[in-house]
């Protein structure tokens, strides 16, 4: 499953299961599935899934319980919350307590629901690109502070990329206090452009810096 995207499903209902593997299955994502919440534990401590739909009603604890709980253990999964009609005022609380957006069922539109589940893989994405970048620039920082010549010659090459991450993270963590603001569709398509093009800027400036210090 490391090759592609994974994505868990936990819910009690085995139709709704169903319809998920063969969504996913369809798209090109592995997918896992859970009846209850323990088996759905399980699963992300053993897979660190992308993203994990979970149902608001399962029959050994409640989803937002999960959610709330598991958020912490995992904080690079995405979760998004499955609920009634009825049960809008549990999806809000899920999203206050780390749940990424939340879903309603009976499912009228499969294409809105995918939108949902891309958009929660998105944010995995950048959330992974970015910590990657991270770390890497940590590492070149570290290098260079073991070097006292080349971190004369390469300081200035350094600044730029530091300065760019910097505005990059302060950027994805503005999204933290928003999650009770769901965007438009425009508003999110717009926001995730600029992401990207964000960061193919960082990945090209983080190449050449690299090259520059070999």
């Amino acid at each position: 499953m490391d090759e592609k995207q994974t994505i868990l499903v936990i819910d009690d209902e085995e139709v709704v299961r169903i319809l998920f593997q063969s969504l996913l299955d369809e798209e090109g994502y592995a997918t896992l599935l859970a009846e209850d919440g323990q088996r759905g534990i399980e699963l992300l401590n053993q897979h660190a899934p992308a993203v994990a739909l979970v149902d608001k009603n399962l029959p050994d604890i409640s989803g937002l319980d999960l959610i709330a709980s598991e958020k912490k253990r995992h904080p690079h999964t995405e979760f998004i919350m499955i609920t009634g009609y009825a049960s809008l005022d549990s999806a809000v609380k899920a999203m206050e307590v780390g749940a990424f957006s939340y879903l309603t069922k009976p499912f009228a539109d499969m294409d809105v629901v995918m939108d949902r589940i891309r958009a929660a893989l998105d944010v995995n994405n950048l959330r992974v690109e970015t910590s990657e970048m991270r770390d890497r620039l940590n590492a070149l920082s570290g290098e260079i502070a073991s070097d006292t010549t080349a971190k004369r010659a390469t300081g200035l090459q350094l600044a730029p990329l530091a300065e760019r991450i910097r505005r990059t993270i302060s950027f994805l963590e503005s999204f933290q206090n928003k999650r009770d603001q769901p965007p438009s569709a425009a508003v999110w398509a717009r926001t995730v452009d600029m992401i990207e093009e964000e960061c193919r800027q960082l990945k090209r400036l983080l190449e050449e810096t690299t090259k520059k210090q070999g």
